[in-house]
C-alpha cells in the first residue's frame, strides 16, 4: 500500500504546526518586551519621583520580576514546549481547521483526508487507500505554512517604539541616569 502522498500531507501540517507554535513565541516575545519595557519604565519614574522605602521598593521589583516571569511562561515557554512536542499541542484535526480558515477551497477536502485515514483499518481494500492518496495529491500544491503570517505581529511594534523612544530621551537628556557608566581615566 501506498502512502506517499498522505505521508507527504502530514509533512505540511506538521510544518505548519511548527510555523504556527514559532508565530506564537515570536508574538509573546513581542508582547512580553512591550510589557518589560513599559513595567519598567513606570517603575523607574514612580521610584524617581516617589522616593520610596525599602519595602515598597522590595515589592514594586518583586511584582515586576513575577509579571514578566508569568508572562514569558505562558506566552513564550508553553508555545516552546509545544513546539517540541512536549505536552498538548494541536491536532493534525485542529490544525486542518485553522488550515480551513486561510484556505476555505481545501477546509473540507482537508478534513475528510484525514477522517478517511483514521477511519481506515486493515479489513478495508486498497481502493480506500488509494482514494486518501489521490485526496492528498490534489491538496499537494496547496502551501499550509503560507496560512501562517509573520508580517501580522509588526503592529505590536507600536507599542514597544514609545518606550524604548522615551528611555532613549531620557539617556540622552540626562547621561548619568545610563546603567552603564563609561571608563573615565
Amino acid at each position: 500500500m501506498m502512502n506517499s502522498g498522505y505521508q507527504n500531507l502530514i509533512q505540511k501540517i506538521d510544518e505548519f504546526i511548527r510555523k504556527y507554535y514559532k508565530n506564537r513565541m515570536m508574538r509573546g516575545g513581542l508582547w512580553c518586551l512591550a510589557t518589560f519595557l513599559s513595567y519598567f519604565l513606570i517603575l523607574v519614574v514612580l521610584e524617581h519621583f516617589g522616593r520610596f522605602e525599602t519595602g515598597v521598593r522590595t515589592f514594586l521589583f518583586f511584582s515586576f520580576v513575577a509579571g514578566f516571569l508569568g508572562l514569558s511562561v505562558y506566552f513564550i515557554f508553553i508555545p516552546f514546549l509545544k513546539l517540541r512536542k512536549i505536552g498538548s499541542a494541536l491536532t493534525h484535526e485542529q490544525a486542518a481547521a485553522i488550515i480551513g480558515l486561510h484556505f476555505p477551497e481545501v477546509s473540507d477536502r482537508l478534513l475528510n483526508v484525514l477522517e478517511l485515514k483514521a477511519n481506515l483499518s486493515q479489513s478495508q481494500s486498497d481502493l480506500v487507500a488509494a482514494a486518501i492518496d489521490q485526496k492528498a495529491a490534489q491538496l499537494k500544491s496547496v502551501p499550509f505554512a503560507a496560512a501562517i503570517d509573520y508580517s501580522k505581529n509588526k503592529p505590536i511594534l507600536k507599542y514597544i517604539l514609545p518606550s524604548v523612544w522615551v528611555w532613549c530621551c531620557c539617556l540622552f537628556f540626562n547621561p548619568a541616569s545610563s546603567p552603564v557608566q563609561p571608563n573615565v581615566w
